[in-house]
């Protein structure tokens, strides 16, 4: 039997700031659950755009993404691997057709929250928790919480005030895709006394925020040292 669950990451308006601040669905980060759920070991995960996201830089900045956790376990790890554009003609079904990355503004349509600006389902074996696939969509129209709209920012420029950068989103959600949180019963908050609220080093896969603390725009483009000793334990256990 195959599960699919999702994990999401808003944006909320807080005092004109884009705050990133994940939220979940059925499943997040409890370390425990992402010990028993990875892909094979040293496995080629192949994925691709569907047709219509953008070119680059959007592109780029997810593709960058990727790139902060391709084959990072002493050669454990998933080997993420690019291929063409795929139109599999289901962009939230991870469990049929190609791992895909979608560019989509009918997030509202299925059932997840105004605010969200990215999702990742993943499938996952119920019985062995071997990773089987995954699906990434992108609000091609983003919004903060409270409906207003909100830009994806690309490239090494200033973040504006009311943009995200799509550079760090990617590197959160192929996190998840790695296998973070697919089985967890916490969610970000529940987690938070484990993450660093330093402004530089917090963790990518904490990437919410208290009111008030504003990170660095682009400071989860790469992963921390939490980051890295949970994926490293999640390919090496077991």
């Amino acid at each position: 039997m195959r599960r699919l669950s999702l994990a999401l990451l808003a944006a909320v308006n807080v005092a004109l700031l884009a705050l990133v601040t994940p939220t979940s669905v059925s499943a997040d980060h409890n370390e425990d659950a992402f010990y028993n759920v990875s892909f094979p070991y040293d496995k080629n995960v192949f994925w691709s755009f569907q047709p219509g996201f953008p070119d680059d830089p959007k592109r780029g900045a997810v593709t960058n993404g990727f790139d902060q956790w391709d084959d990072k376990v002493e050669g454990r790890g998933p080997n993420f691997i690019k291929q063409a554009d795929q139109n599999d003609g289901s962009p939230y079904e991870a469990c049929n057709g190609p791992n895909s990355v979608s560019w989509r503004n009918d997030l509202q349509q299925h059932n997840i929250p105004v605010g969200v600006i990215a999702v990742t389902a993943w499938c996952v074996d119920n019985t062995t928790y071997v990773m089987e696939g995954f699906a990434q969509v992108y609000d091609s129209d983003p919004k903060f919480g409270d409906g207003s709209d909100a830009d994806w920012h690309v490239g090494d420029g200033t973040v504006a005030s009311r943009a995200v950068d799509m550079f760090g989103v990617s590197t959160h959600e192929v996190g998840h895709a790695t296998g973070w949180g697919a089985f967890g019963a916490q969610d970000h908050f529940l987690q938070d006394a484990i993450c660093d609220h330093s402004l530089a080093n917090r963790q990518t896969m904490c990437a919410q925020v208290s009111p008030g603390s504003y990170p660095h725009p682009k400071a989860f483009r790469t992963r921390e040292a939490h980051d890295g000793s949970v994926y490293t334990d999640a390919y090496t256990l077991g």
